[in-house]
């Protein structure tokens, strides 16, 4: 037998082995920190029926975002059933006020600070709730957040969370979104995208629309005058 024959026998022996190692190794392993199958989850599915309202205080810019011991332990997503909506305020009882699900009262925490309100799910509390909190993977939906406003800056940190944003008219809309944003009846100056998933915007008007960092984007029967991507 020649010396490369032997070479070439020896180097795929040795991925043969290689590979057999690694699946024997993956078989045993927990798996806890790889990508999560649609079959493999626990869900839990907010009561969206009723609404509680939380005083705010005032506010420019609104932060949601999640809480949580240990990310590690317990994987929580947010299919796109979840909202955060920002709409117009139509009587004074609606302003300075954030409506959540009566389900979710006692896992919403609000802070505001130097103009910033900040929104946080509890998440740890709400599996425990629901009895999910000895489960590795939980998709939660029907979590659906309202805000009455005539101003719109948000930093959306949750992915899943879509953020809609419906009639409002002022000098600027600004998003910063981890998932998906829609935008309708809007009439802006302004609109700036600093990051979504997928925008859609339909029945608007914009002075200006200037983006960022997008995935795709549709735009239906707006009335933009100048578009920006710096």
């Amino acid at each position: 037998m020649r010396l490369t024959t032997k070479i070439t026998i020896g180097i795929i022996l040795s991925i043969l082995v290689i590979s057999l190692a690694f699946i024997i190794a993956f078989s045993f392993s927990d798996r806890k920190n790889y990508t999560v199958s649609p079959l493999n989850y626990e869900n839990v599915e907010i009561t969206v029926s009723e609404y509680s309202h939380l005083e705010t205080g005032s506010y420019k810019v609104v932060v949601l975002d999640k809480y949580q011991v240990d990310p590690n332990v317990h994987h929580y997503w947010f299919t796109d059933e979840c909202t955060l909506s920002f709409n117009p305020v139509s009587t004074e009882n609606e302003r300075d006020k954030l409506a959540i699900p009566v389900d979710l009262a006692g896992f919403i925490t609000m802070n505001t600070l130097n103009d910033t309100l900040t929104i946080k799910v509890k998440l740890d509390e709400l599996g425990q709730k629901y009895e999910k909190a000895d489960k590795d993977n939980v998709a939660i939906s029907g979590m659906n957040l309202k805000l009455h406003t005539s101003t719109v800056n948000v930093i959306n940190k949750l992915n899943g969370v879509v953020t809609e944003i419906r009639n409002i008219e002022t000098d600027e809309i600004k998003v910063n979104a981890e998932s998906h944003v829609h935008i309708h009846g809007c009439d802006a100056n302004t609109l700036t995208i600093l990051k979504a998933g997928l925008i859609n915007i339909e029945n608007s008007k914009f002075k200006k629309l200037s983006f960022d960092n997008l995935q795709s984007w549709k735009i239906e029967n707006c009335r933009i005058y100048h578009i920006s991507d710096e």
